[in-house]
């Protein structure tokens, strides 16, 4: 790069009494380099990017990019239209490397809108969902999304990709399980005949009175899904009900009694309701209180 500035020589005269002294006085300006390399319009003389640019902006690069402009106009125009692209990409932020320093990271999540901290996000376990998250474990997803340099939004979308995964999850399964018990219920009715009803009671029983309250819905659960479970509370819900009381042909009345009990309490069956409703249903019930009650109340042995 030329020198940028020009000497110039003035005179000077000084008058003493019977001699006059000229001195010549070298100044130093600094030379117009602009103004050298551009026209009266404002368009920009040939080689102007060579003399005017700095030396690190000089590759053929930079070069392509100094043709498309010819004038201080273009230069402004340039420059305002790549700040325009600048901000829509990243509103004058560009995003972070892989080593991002602390200042970048701060400079960039708060350009971005992201918080502070984790907290910031405000995202909370969905209503209803709370069964199927663990409170900790979901602190610890957020926290991680925040260390990820993630915007609210782009959580936001992630959070609802995990519940709408985890939702449908839940309905599989449950329309798996419907499945299940559906076999299990045609296969021990095959298994029982006119004994279903029966036995499924007695299982049921058998859970209500021996099982704690918060573990029943899951061995209900297991009993619906297999057939075998089912069919070994049935046999215990017969030996439940068996206690020391006989008749007089040694069999066990309280049982009796309480499978009698069971069926005359039947929604129905007393006011006549089910007899017009379920009239198979109601000739099975007489026909087994007719059995139970026979063996309840055997005949006395005839005496010869």
């Amino acid at each position: 790069m030329p020198d940028e500035t020009e000497t110039t020589v003035e005179s000077t005269t000084t008058e003493t009494p019977g001699e006059v002294t000229t001195t010549e006085v070298e100044t130093t300006e600094p030379t117009p380099i602009v103004r050298d390399f551009l026209e009266d319009d404002g368009t920009f003389k040939d080689g102007w990017a060579d003399v005017l640019t700095p030396e690190d902006f000089r590759n053929a690069g930079d070069k392509i990019a100094y043709g498309a402009v010819g004038s201080v106009k273009d230069a402004l125009k340039q420059l305002a239209h790549q700040n325009r692209l600048i901000q829509k990409q990243g509103k004058g932020v560009m995003p972070l490397g892989e080593t991002p320093t602390p200042t970048e990271v701060e400079i960039y999540r708060r350009a971005m809108g992201i918080p502070d901290d984790p907290e910031g996000y405000n995202v909370q376990v969905p209503e209803g969902m709370a069964d199927y998250y663990d409170a900790d474990g979901f602190k610890e997803t957020v926290a991680a999304l925040h260390g990820a340099n993630l915007t609210p939004a782009q959580v936001k979308a992630v959070m609802d990709i995990d519940v709408k995964r985890l939702k449908d999850g839940i309905e599989a399964q449950k329309t798996a399980d419907a499945a299940a018990r559906q076999e299990t219920e045609t296969v021990l009715k095959e298994l029982w005949g006119d004994k279903f009803d029966t036995n499924l009671l007695l299982a049921n029983r058998v859970i209500a009175e021996n099982v704690a309250d918060e573990d029943k819905e899951a061995v209900l659960a297991i009993i619906g899904n297999d057939v075998r479970v089912a069919a070994l509370f049935a046999k215990l819900g017969e030996a439940f009900l068996e206690d020391t009381a006989v008749n007089t042909d040694g069999e066990r009345v309280s049982g009796l009694s309480g499978e009698i009990d069971r069926l005359e309490a039947t929604p129905g069956f007393a006011d006549g309701t089910l007899k017009r409703t379920n009239r198979k249903e109601h000739d099975r019930i007489v026909a087994r209180l007719a059995t139970l009650y026979a063996r309840k109340y055997p005949e006395p042995a005839a005496t010869t």
